[in-house]
C-alpha cells in the first residue's frame, strides 16, 4: 500500500508540473491476457482470456513528434484453461491498477491522422483474484487469498496505434503487448495450484503477459 500511495503521488506531480498546452484523456478496451514462465505446468494448455482495460492518461507534450504520457489503469489479467475432450472449462482473474510512463513517438503526416508508437515501463498494484469454472452449462467461482499472490509486478509496455485530431479533440485508438518482467505467485511446495488446475512449479517462474486493443480521446 505504501508503494502505491509513493508511485501514485509521483504521478500526480508530474501531471500538475506540465505546461498548458498538456492534456487529459480517457481510454478503454480489452485486455487478452495469460501466463508465461518456465514455471507452467501443461503450458502449452492454456489459452488467452478476455478482460477489461480501463483509465486515464495524461499528455506532456516535448515538442510536434514526441510526447510524454502518464497512464494509469484498472486492468483483468489471468488465463483461462480448457479442459480437452470435456465440456468444462476453467479461468483466472486477476484485477491490477497499473501505472505506466510512456514516451510516445508521433509520425507528422501533415494532416489530422498520424500513426504513433510508444513504449515505457509499468508499475502493477494486485488488487484480488477470482476463479472461476464451467462445467456442463453450470459453473461456480471462488475469491481467492490475496496471500497467493505478490502484491506488485513490474514490466514493460510497447504498442502503436493512430490519433486523429478534430480541434481540441484528440481520438486515439491502439494495440499493446505489456510485458511482465516479475514473479506472480507467492507461494511455496513443489506444485502449487490455483483453483482446481496445478499451474506452477517454484522452481520456476510464472509472469504476466497482455495484448491490448484501446480506444480513448484526450482534451
Amino acid at each position: 500500500m505504501k508503494k502505491f500511495v509513493i508511485t501514485g503521488c509521483i504521478f500526480l506531480v508530474i501531471i500538475f508540473s506540465s505546461d498548458a498546452y498538456a492534456g487529459i484523456g480517457f481510454k478503454g478496451g480489452l485486455n487478452y491476457a495469460k501466463w508465461s514462465g518456465n514455471g507452467l505446468v501443461n503450458a502449452d494448455d492454456y489459452s488467452w482470456k478476455t478482460g477489461i482495460k480501463l483509465g486515464a492518461y495524461y499528455v506532456l507534450p516535448v515538442c510536434n513528434i514526441f510526447k510524454i504520457q502518464p497512464e494509469i489503469f484498472y486492468s483483468t489479467k489471468g488465463w483461462k484453461y480448457v479442459y480437452v475432450g470435456h465440456s468444462a472449462d476453467e479461468s483466472l482473474s486477476l484485477n491490477y491498477i497499473t501505472i505506466s510512463v510512456l514516451a510516445k513517438f508521433i509520425i507528422e503526416t501533415g494532416e489530422a491522422f498520424k500513426p504513433t508508437i510508444f513504449t515505457g515501463p509499468y508499475m502493477g498494484y494486485f488488487l484480488n483474484a477470482k476463479a472461476k469454472m464451467n462445467i456442463g452449462g453450470k459453473s461456480m467461482s471462488a475469491n481467492l487469498s490475496d496471500d497467493l499472490f505478490k502484491s506488485t509486478e513490474m514490466g514493460w509496455v510497447v504498442g502503436g496505434g493512430f490519433d486523429f485530431e478534430i480541434a481540441v479533440t484528440t481520438f486515439t485508438l491502439e494495440a499493446r503487448y505489456c510485458l511482465g518482467m516479475t514473479q506472480v505467485l507467492n507461494m511455496e511446495g513443489n506444485i502449487a495450484s490455483v483453483g482446481h488446475t496445478p499451474v506452477f512449479n517454484t522452481d520456476g517462474d510464472v509472469k504476466n503477459k497482455t495484448f491490448s486493443i484501446i480506444g480513448g480521446m484526450s482534451f
